[in-house]
């Protein structure tokens, strides 16, 4: 089990029991991964405020070598996307540019 540190933005949310999600993020350095955020429905430490989505965040998270579920431990959410370059052939597709400031 490693610990790995990295920018992300969050994609998707699944609850997952009473109070946890699993939590679908893009990461540069890792690609897309899954992580299941422990109580993240009630006030846990560490983990601060509500999971946007396409928010960008800074994340620590425990890489499992048996598992492709990975465990959230630390999250502090940065700033949202900013979708401002909207082109007459990018919007019948969906393709927006996210802008990071």
């Amino acid at each position: 089990m490693d610990f790995c540190k990295t920018p992300a933005i969050t994609l998707r949310r699944t609850d997952y029991k009473d109070s946890s999600q699993i939590i679908t993020f893009y990461t540069r350095d890792f690609g897309k991964i899954q992580a299941l955020a422990k109580g993240l429905k009630r006030s846990v430490k560490g983990i601060s405020g509500g999971m946007d989505l396409l928010t960008y965040n800074q994340i620590v998270f425990i890489q499992r070598a048996s598992s492709s579920l990975n465990i959230l431990t630390v999250l502090e959410s940065k700033k949202p996307l900013e979708f401002s370059t909207i082109t007459i052939e990018s919007a019948p597709f969906g393709i927006f540019p996210p802008v990071m400031h």
